[in-house]
């Protein structure tokens, strides 16, 4: 067995802090355009119901939505939630309400997703998905 560090040892650590600090900047890049596009665009919930926008709406107004038959969903004070749905699991109903760019609300039964948008487009370098 071999004393202390060695050469290859030192490589290894350099690879893995390079890493770490490009995911780093990569993060920092991603939530800058984010928070950059929701200060210049409105928030809207885009609904879609068997992969079909069914509508867009403002985050700001207050509003009862049906969706189909099986589906309601409610924009209140700023925040959209699915009040109630015809699925077995009501996995949907029991989501946290949305209210950030990015997020969603899936009913897998019945095929409805709630989306938070921008109306701005964000920049192309900016990267689709980020998992924390």
């Amino acid at each position: 067995m071999g004393k202390g560090i060695r050469k290859p040892d030192i490589v290894v650590i350099a690879v893995i802090a390079a890493m770490a600090a490009a995911l780093s900047a990569l993060f920092t890049l991603y939530d800058t355009h984010r928070i950059a596009a929701e200060e210049n665009g409105d928030k809207r919930l885009i609904i879609t119901k068997d992969g079909d926008i069914t509508g867009s709406y403002a985050l700001d107004e207050d509003i009862l939505i049906n969706i189909g038959e099986a589906n309601v969903c409610e924009i209140k004070d700023g925040h959209a939630y699915m009040k109630s749905a015809d699925c077995p699991d009501q996995s949907c109903v029991r989501s946290h309400p949305i209210s950030d760019t990015g997020e969603n609300i899936v009913c897998l039964p019945n095929k409805v997703v709630l989306k938070i948008e921008t109306d701005k487009a964000p920049a192309e370098d900016v990267p689709d998905a980020v998992t924390y």
